[in-house]
C-alpha cells in the first residue's frame, strides 16, 4: 500500500512538473497586446507582457515607448555609451547587456524590422573606417541572430566615419558605434 502511495505521489509530481514546463514555454511566446506600462520609471512592461529594466531617460525606455506607440512606424535610435572595445568590432559588456534587452523587445514585437547602422571613429583611412563600421553592424546583427531574432528582420548599412556624434571630434572612440533604424510595417502610416 505504501509503495502504491509513493508511486501515485511520484506520478502526480511528474505531471505537475510537465504542466509547469509547458506553462513556462507558453509564457515565452504569449499572444498579448498591451501598451508599455511604467513602474516607477524603472521597469517597462512590453506589449507581450515581458517586464524589462528600462529607467526613464535610457535607450531601453525610448525603445519600449516606441514599441508601445501604435502610431509610430519608423524611428532611429543611437544606442549610446562606449559600444566597442578600442577600434575593433568586439562589443563591450555594456553593449552585450543592451543587446540582451533588445532581443527581449524584438521577441515581443515580431513584425518590427531593424536596420543596424554601423559607424566608426575616424582613423585617417576612409576605407578602413568603412570596413570597421560594416564590421560593427555585422557583429551586432550576428549577436541578435544568435539570440533567436530572425535574420529576415535584420539588415545592415554603414556610414564609415562620415557621421560623428554631435559634439564629438570625428576620431573620438565613442563614434565606434551602431544605430538602430526601427520599422514597424504593420502599423498604419502617419
Amino acid at each position: 500500500m505504501t509503495r502504491l502511495l509513493f508511486l501515485l505521489l511520484f506520478v502526480l509530481v511528474g505531471v505537475a512538473a510537465l504542466l509547469g514546463i509547458k506553462s513556462c514555454q507558453e509564457a515565452r511566446h504569449p499572444v498579448i497586446s498591451a501598451p508599455a506600462q511604467d513602474f516607477g520609471g524603472k521597469v517597462a512592461i512590453l506589449g507581450d507582457g515581458t517586464p524589462i529594466f528600462a529607467p526613464n531617460g535610457t535607450i531601453a525606455r525610448a525603445l519600449a515607448d516606441w514599441l508601445a506607440d501604435p502610431k509610430s512606424t519608423r524611428r532611429y535610435f543611437e544606442v549610446g555609451g562606449r559600444q566597442f572595445v578600442g577600434h575593433t568590432d568586439e562589443p563591450t559588456p555594456e553593449t552585450r547587456a543592451r543587446m540582451t534587452r533588445l532581443v527581449a523587445m524584438l521577441a515581443g514585437s515580431p513584425a518590427v524590422k531593424v536596420e543596424i547602422v554601423g559607424h566608426a571613429a575616424a582613423s585617417g583611412n576612409p576605407a578602413a573606417d568603412m570596413a570597421l563600421s560594416h564590421a560593427h553592424a555585422e557583429r551586432a546583427r550576428a549577436m541578435l541572430v544568435e539570440e533567436g531574432i530572425s535574420a529576415d528582420r535584420l539588415s545592415v548599412s554603414t556610414r564609415g566615419a562620415g557621421q560623428p556624434l554631435p559634439g564629438l571630434r570625428p576620431d573620438d572612440p565613442r563614434n565606434d558605434r551602431i544605430g538602430l533604424l526601427m520599422t514597424a510595417p504593420d502599423r498604419p502610416a502617419d
